[in-house]
């Protein structure tokens, strides 16, 4: 017996591409915001790592999740990549300017900083709507996954506080 689940790009502090990522860039600069591709129209979903870890294990104690494909629970909100950087902006009480970076400098940037390699490969997430509908495990669990500017918000406090 199998069950499929699937998950999107994670947001938390918790999360090692985070952590990672943070790291890596604070090396060269305390005030760099990277976007790919198209973050005025492109809607894009984030999964928060503690609201994925318990939709994880409550899939797993499950025996009639078997067989089903499931989402892991997501706030069901469409919001763009400006939309997040939009929320991280005001949570960190700065201002929300950005730079879109084409794919092939990112990869150029990925010699040098290698978790920029591996942000990369995940660029095509970023050039069409990456939009997950949790509305199923949400339904059956009787499950509110925690609104994006919430998770923002754990997250920022979270990285300060390690």
């Amino acid at each position: 017996m199998q069950r499929e689940h699937r998950t999107q790009t994670v947001l938390g502090a918790g999360g090692a591409i985070g952590i990672e990522l943070t790291k890596a860039l604070a090396a060269y600069t305390t005030d760099i915001r990277l976007v790919s591709r198209n973050p005025k129209k492109v809607n894009h979903t984030m999964g928060y790592v503690p609201d994925l870890a318990k939709g994880t294990a409550m899939l797993g104690n499950t025996p009639e999740a078997y067989r089903q494909i499931w989402n892991l629970p997501v706030d069901p909100a469409k919001i763009t990549g400006e939309d997040w950087i939009n929320l991280f902006a005001k949570e960190m009480q700065t201002d929300n300017g950005y730079t879109v970076l084409p794919g092939w400098m990112i990869k150029a940037i990925g010699f040098f900083v290698p978790v920029m390699k591996e942000l990369a490969e995940m660029n095509y997430q970023f050039d069409r709507d990456y939009y997950f509908d949790s509305s199923k495990f949400n339904r059956y669990f009787e499950y509110s996954p925690t609104p994006n500017a919430v998770a923002v918000k754990q997250s920022i406090e979270a990285l300060k506080n390690p």
